[in-house]
C-alpha cells in the first residue's frame, strides 16, 4: 500500500501585495540600469532566497565603497529617515521600494501626533518597519511597545496604532489594558494592520484545526512569518516553520496523514512549489 499525505494549502502563499511590488520595481530597475551598479540597503525584504535571486540578476549589496552616483534601492519595510539623507550626502541617487502599507502607518503616526494624540505603537522596535517610521516621528511625542506591561503612566489623550503585520490578539489585549489605565481620558484606535496579514492568519488558524501537522513556510528573521508560526502553534502543537525543501527531510512525516501548507508574505513561489513536490512525492 502506497502511503500518501493529503496537502491542503492555504489561498493564500508567496508573497504579498507589497513584497511583490517591490521585488517588481527592483527586477524592472535591474534590467534598465544593466551598465551601471545597483545597491541594495540591507534586505529588500527578509528571505534568503528572494535575496539571493535579485543577486543573481546583479543587485549589489551596499558598502561604504558605492561609487558617486549609483542608485540605491530601499527596502519594503523603509528606509530610516537619517539612513536616506547620509546615502544622498554620499552622493548616491536613493529610490525607495517602501510597501503602501507601511507608508499609511507613518502618515497615519504622523496625522495623530499633529492632532495632539500621544501616540502608542503596538510592534518591535528592533524591527526595520518601526525604525522606519519612527525616525520621522517627533522624539517624547510617541512609545514603542510589545508587551503590555511596557505601557505605564500615560497622558489623557492617547492614539494607538501597530506594525502593520501583528495579530488581532495582540491588538485586543493592548487596548484592554490600555483602556483600564486611570489616567487615560480619551483613547483612540488607528487599525493599521496589513489586511492580507489578517486574512492570512485567519485562513491559518482554520486550516490548523483540520489537519495532523502544519508547515509554515518562510524564513525565520521574517517578523510576519514567525507571528504566523505562533499564531498557528496556539491551536496545533504540530507545526514547523521551514526555510527551503531539505529541511524536511528531519520531520516525521510519516505520522501525518493530513498537512496544511502555510507561507510567509516574504516566500517565493519558487520555494512552496519545492517543498509542495516534496510533500506530494512523499511516500
Amino acid at each position: 500500500m502506497v502511503y500518501k499525505i493529503k496537502l491542503v494549502k492555504a489561498k493564500k502563499l508567496g508573497y504579498c501585495k507589497g513584497v511583490e511590488k517591490a521585488i517588481k520595481e527592483a527586477e524592472v530597475t535591474l534590467d534598465s540600469e544593466k551598465e551601471n551598479k545597483v545597491y541594495l540597503w540591507n534586505d529588500l525584504t527578509h528571505n534568503v532566497r528572494a535575496k539571493e535571486m535579485l543577486q543573481d540578476r546583479g543587485l549589489l549589496k551596499y558598502n561604504q565603497e558605492a561609487e558617486k552616483g549609483s542608485l540605491l534601492l530601499g527596502p519594503a519595510h523603509g528606509l530610516p529617515k537619517q539612513v536616506k539623507n547620509h546615502l544622498i550626502n554620499q552622493g548616491l541617487s536613493v529610490k525607495e521600494l517602501t510597501c503602501p502599507i507601511v507608508v499609511r502607518l507613518l502618515e497615519s503616526c504622523l496625522q495623530l501626533i499633529n492632532q495632539g494624540y500621544f501616540l502608542l505603537i503596538l510592534g518591535d522596535k528592533e524591527h526595520s518597519e518601526i525604525k522606519y517610521v519612527t525616525s520621522y516621528l517627533p522624539e517624547g511625542k510617541y512609545q514603542v511597545f510589545l508587551n503590555p506591561a511596557e505601557v505605564k503612566k500615560l497622558p489623557a489623550r492617547i492614539a494607538l496604532v501597530e506594525q502593520t503585520t501583528q495579530s488581532l490578539v495582540d491588538v485586543q489585549k493592548a487596548l484592554g489594558h490600555i483602556s483600564l489605565m486611570s489616567d487615560v481620558k480619551e483613547l483612540l484606535y488607528r487599525n493599521t494592520l496589513c489586511q492580507e496579514m489578517v486574512e492570512r492568519q485567519k485562513e491559518g488558524l482554520e486550516l490548523a484545526e483540520k489537519v495532523d501537522a502544519v508547515i509554515v513556510l518562510g524564513d525565520k528573521k521574517s517578523a510576519n512569518t514567525r507571528r504566523l508560526f505562533e499564531l498557528v502553534s496556539s491551536v496545533n502543537f504540530r507545526v514547523f516553520l521551514v526555510s527551503h525543501f531539505q529541511e524536511l527531510d528531519g520531520l516525521p512525516l510519516h505520522t501525518f496523514s493530513s498537512i496544511a501548507l502555510l507561507s510567509g508574505a516574504s516566500t517565493p513561489m519558487e520555494v512552496i512549489k519545492e517543498v509542495e513536490d516534496y510533500l506530494n512525492a512523499y511516500t
